[in-house]
């Protein structure tokens, strides 16, 4: 049995030769491939970080130039309001002026009645007579009301006030910082 067991080592330790020798061929590839595969793995990981660094970059600078376009625009939005502020168009100084000669040439106001169950005129009554509160008055103009001078300061001023807002919004829109309303859609009065 001993030289059955001689020939099959001969023949067995060549071949078992070989496979080893292969078995440290594969290991070896298997190592230079895992090492181009670990170098294109930490390649890739670079790029991913660079560009994460990069748009982390951007995104502060585009915030700053934000932050910069906001604090400008409310520097303008506020030097505007300041201005409407301070100054008194000259086309208001104008009506202020006409508005006060016109009150002042009259010693109540006198402004159109607007037909309506409250102000329209007198209705008469079952008896003939006009019931108390239902119209002008008898001292009143036909079609008119007498408005006490205060009334008609207050009544002066806010629409003065609303035109300086129109003026100080058109400022607004030729400077940029608003758009008419047009634009937005909605109806323009």
């Amino acid at each position: 049995m001993q030289p059955i067991v001689d020939a099959l080592r001969m023949r067995l330790v060549p071949i078992a030769g070989g496979l080893v020798g292969l078995l440290i061929i594969a290991l070896i590839a298997a190592w230079l491939r895992g090492n181009h595969y670990r170098d294109n793995r930490n390649e890739w990981r670079d790029v991913a970080q660079l560009q994460r660094k990069a748009v982390t970059a951007a995104e502060k600078a585009a915030a700053a130039r934000a932050e910069a376009v906001r604090i400008e625009t409310e520097t303008r939005y506020a030097e505007q309001a300041r201005k409407a502020d301070r100054e008194e168009p000259a086309s208001v100084v104008d009506q202020r002026a006409a508005a006060d000669r016109y009150g002042d040439a009259h010693a109540g106001v006198r402004a159109p009645v607007h037909c309506g169950p409250s102000g329209g005129p007198a209705a008469t009554a079952a008896n003939g007579t006009a019931p108390d509160r239902d119209g002008p008055g008898a001292d009143a103009l036909a079609g008119y009301v007498t408005i006490p001078r205060v009334k008609y300061d207050q009544f002066r001023d806010n629409t003065l006030r609303l035109e300086r807002v129109r003026i100080w919004g058109e400022g607004l829109i030729a400077d940029g910082l608003a758009v008419p309303s047009e634009e937005l859609g909605a109806p323009a009065d």
